[in-house]
């Protein structure tokens, strides 16, 4: 009886394993451009991409590092951020609760900017302090260039004393 026991919970076990390792990815929150939803030192879980939608969290290259950011327009739309830090998608306002401070920050992208076919815009949740698709060189950011879709955040490991 206690070896059917064990070898029930062992195949769990390895199956979970295979599950997260082929599955699920993740990825250590490297600096405040994300706050106040991930904060450095966070470790966060990310899945296969599919399906991208506005106010999504994608971990994507960028010159051979990884970076996380929020999808806030989508292949096509037109996105403008206003002198108060106002996103607009369209023409219409953008309603951001994870935004603690509007700002505009740098930009170095011509607004109203299009969104190209295939491609996101990001920003960080710290508008203040984020390179993101304000920076010509971040730009866009393309489907085939996301690693994942973050779904959650595990024990913020960089605040453990």
């Amino acid at each position: 009886m206690k070896q059917n026991r064990f070898m029930i919970v062992t195949v769990i076990f390895l199956f979970i394993v295979v599950i997260a390792v082929f599955i699920f990815r993740f990825y250590k929150v490297s600096g405040t451009s994300m706050e106040p939803t991930f904060s450095e030192g966070d470790i966060v879980l990310g899945m296969e991409v599919g399906k991208i939608s506005r106010g999504d969290i994608i971990c994507f290259n960028r010159d051979g590092q990884k970076s996380i950011k929020r999808v806030i327009g989508l292949p096509g739309e037109e996105v403008d951020i206003l002198e108060d830090g106002t996103v607009t998608i369209n023409g219409e306002v953008l309603e951001e609760e994870y935004v603690k401070t509007k700002a505009r920050g740098e930009v170095e992208i011509t607004l109203p900017y299009s969104v190209p076919q295939n491609s996101y815009f990001v920003l960080g949740d710290n508008r203040v302090d984020s390179l993101d698709s304000r920076i010509l060189e971040v730009g866009s950011i393309k489907y085939d260039d996301i690693n994942a879709k973050i779904i959650f955040s595990l024990i913020p490991f960089g605040k453990i004393k």
